[in-house]
């Protein structure tokens, strides 16, 4: 059979490789994993397992209740470079879309023009950027397994039914969020026994990843969530709704469609209920990117409306291959992007799946342009087709570049992601603080910090340090964390000195972080105030806006079973953004305050905090705690009428000492 479209297709997946490596590697801003990734690369290189004490020293953390598989499996084989592991990954992903969209088309234009909208979509960028590892770097496990379910509804070979469902069931242990494909997958069987198109045999590949799922759960795989048990709900529910048709010889398609929802309802209820019932020990992963479909999915996620629409209105004239591809791909298409908003990560298989079934349909409308080549003129047609493909590739490719340039979100914790790519934050100074840290540092080494942090700091340090929780917890670690935070100073160096006894730790560290304003008034004096001065109600005057730990009062307080009023008096508090500085003088002596309010002041400035008093506050020197480094980051500057202020993020790290130096 002759191959289509060969040399545009080889080029455009050329292209597609050129540009996903210069949007996820040269173009970079930042050199710095983001988000979950360095939990992951924590385990790949560092974490003992199954019980780890590095992300709790007062828990130990049990591995198996996470989506760590595919972690232990590239610490054996790629332990040294888990950081190149997400191009690895990002390279394997667009040759298999290339793979897929072919095996469905045959047609190499639209499978390299899928690869290149994938390519330069800004969620695939985001993912499989340099250092983004993560589980989802499994996925081009999962669209071979895709390519193997098409294979098998053209072939009917029972070996083939067999290796795609192994290996699905296979990606689905090694990264949990296969389970919306999973899902997708029961959806798209049952549509297809309601129209009288799939057999038992067709529905091999479900019994297998049934099989495999259910075997792994009995041998000890344990992260299992409550959407994994929906996910075998829907896969078992066309296995349930052909034994009903079949037994009862239901040939009306609306029998056929009656039975097949209620084996649908009644399997996915039944997991539901039965891992209620058992426990759904998995821990889902703490993501900090915010799911933006309109953004995310770039132009097939616009286009996929149009897609939708052309290949439902042919789906009836299909062949078998060509049917179950258009189902599975529709309903993997729009079951990802609406569960995006339940795990974000669903978000490269709507990627994914749209950009094939876009790349499909903009084939044949570029092909009906260049139909009427007799009436426009051959130049005008390529002129046509040129600019139709340019707009469409190249807003995704403007779109990822923000992606290229976008801060690592966990740096940029308690700074809003929108105010830093306004302003263009200077991120460098948590890792500056860090390396300090590794510098003066040894094994057994406690750093305690907003457990917002635990992962980065982790796997940023290394072997030898330990945290009190992470942000998945455990809880135990988070409530001791905030009773350091809000506690005096002595009271504070009790419970870190019988830590250290009770866990053989050789040194601990606090970090502690919060935005502070400096002000220069007309008459050349300099303060540090508590706060980021923001613009107030009146005209020429300003009020502050706390940003991370000091911000973070009233939930360290409530987490040490503290009364949040005994912390912060409402009363004073004069907008909804500066309330944790509404201090009580038990905020005013709590160890955060103090050891932030040092810092500022060892930097040579008087220290205020304007909605707790009106004087300066009294700053004594730490008698447990050493300030080690003291780091700022430019924010913006505020103007009143008598005054400037520079505001910064003020990082600070102390080493704990049982005496002054």
């Amino acid at each position: 059979m002759k191959v289509r479209n060969v040399v545009p297709g080889v080029v455009f997946l050329a292209l597609s490789l050129v540009s996903y490596f210069v949007l996820g590697f040269y173009t970079l801003k930042y050199g710095l994993p983001s988000d979950i990734s360095w939990f992951h690369i924590y385990v790949v290189k560092y974490a003992g397992y199954p019980l780890d004490r590095g992300l709790s020293v007062v828990a130990p953390v049990d591995l198996r209740y996470y989506d760590t598989l595919g972690d232990l499996l590239i610490r054996v084989l790629a332990r040294s470079s888990v950081d190149v592991v997400p191009l690895v990954a990002g390279a394997l992903t667009l040759v298999l879309v290339v793979a897929l969209t072919y095996f469905w088309s045959r047609d190499l234009l639209a499978a390299g023009l899928a690869a290149l909208l994938v390519a330069t979509t800004p969620g695939f960028v985001y993912w499989f950027k340099l250092g983004m590892f993560g589980p989802w770097n499994m996925v081009p496990l999962t669209l071979l397994g895709a390519l193997l379910l098409f294979a098998a509804s053209g072939t009917g070979s029972r070996l083939v039914g067999v290796l795609a469902g192994a290996v699905l069931a296979f990606s689905w242990l090694l990264n949990g969020s296969v389970w919306v494909v999973v899902a997708s997958y029961g959806i798209a069987a049952s549509i297809l026994v309601t129209a009288g198109k799939m057999g038992w045999r067709e529905l091999l590949p479900a019994r297998v990843i049934l099989v495999v799922f259910l075997v792994a759960v009995l041998l000890g795989y344990r992260f299992v969530t409550l959407w994994h048990a929906v996910a075998l709900g829907l896969l078992a529910g066309p296995l349930v709704g052909w034994y009903l048709v079949k037994r009862f010889g239901l040939n009306k398609a609306s029998s056929r469609l009656v039975a097949v929802v209620a084996s649908l309802v009644l399997a996915a209820a039944s997991s539901v209920l039965a891992s209620a019932s058992l426990g759904a020990p998995g821990v889902t992963g703490v993501y900090y990117k915010q799911y933006n479909p309109m953004f995310d999915l770039g132009a097939p996620g616009l286009l996929l409306v149009l897609g939708f629409l052309a290949l439902s209105r042919t789906a009836r004239y299909s062949g078998i291959v060509d049917l179950f591809a258009k189902v599975f791909l529709l309903s993997t298409s729009v079951i990802s992007l609406l569960l995006g908003y339940v795990d974000v990560v669903n978000e490269l298989y709507a990627i994914v799946a749209s950009s094939v079934v876009v790349a499909y349909v903009l084939t044949r409308v570029l092909h009906g342009i260049s139909v009427f080549e007799k009436g426009f003129g051959r130049a005008t047609s390529i002129l046509l087709v040129s600019l139709v493909l340019l707009s469409i590739v190249g807003s995704n490719a403007v779109s990822s570049t923000a992606v290229s340039w976008s801060p690592p979100s966990i740096v940029s914790l308690d700074i809003p992601l929108t105010y830093i790519n306004r302003t263009g934050v200077d991120l460098s100074g948590l890792p500056s603080l860090l390396s300090a840290l590794s510098n003066v540092s040894s094994n057994r080494t406690l750093v305690v910090a907003y457990w917002g942090y635990t992962y980065y700091i982790l796997g940023y340090l290394g072997e030898g340090y330990t945290a009190l929780a992470g942000p998945s917890g455990p809880v135990e670690g988070w409530r001791l964390a905030s009773w350091i935070m809000v506690s005096d100073e002595a009271t504070a160096a009790g419970i870190l000195r019988r830590l250290a006894m009770a866990y053989n730790i050789s040194r601990v560290y606090v970090i502690v972080g919060e935005a502070v304003s400096i002000e220069n008034t007309v008459y050349g004096t300099k303060q540090a105030h508590f706060g980021r001065a923001i613009p107030a109600g009146g005209i020429g005057t300003v009020t502050y806006q706390p940003l991370g730990d000091v911000a973070r009062i009233p939930v360290y307080a409530a987490l040490a079973n503290q009364s949040v009023t005994d912390f912060v008096d409402y009363s004073k508090a004069t907008y909804f953004v500066n309330v944790p500085l509404a201090w009580t003088s038990r905020a005013a002596s709590s160890l955060v305050v103090e050891l932030v309010a040092y810092a500022a002041h060892s930097m040579g400035y008087p220290v205020l905090n304007d909605v707790y008093q009106p004087q300066e506050l009294s700053v004594k020197t730490p008698m447990f705690f050493r300030l080690v480094n003291t780091t700022l980051i430019p924010l913006d500057t505020t103007t009143s009428t008598s005054a400037t202020f520079y505001n910064y993020y003020l990082l600070a790290l102390y080493e704990f000492r049982e005496v002054a130096v």
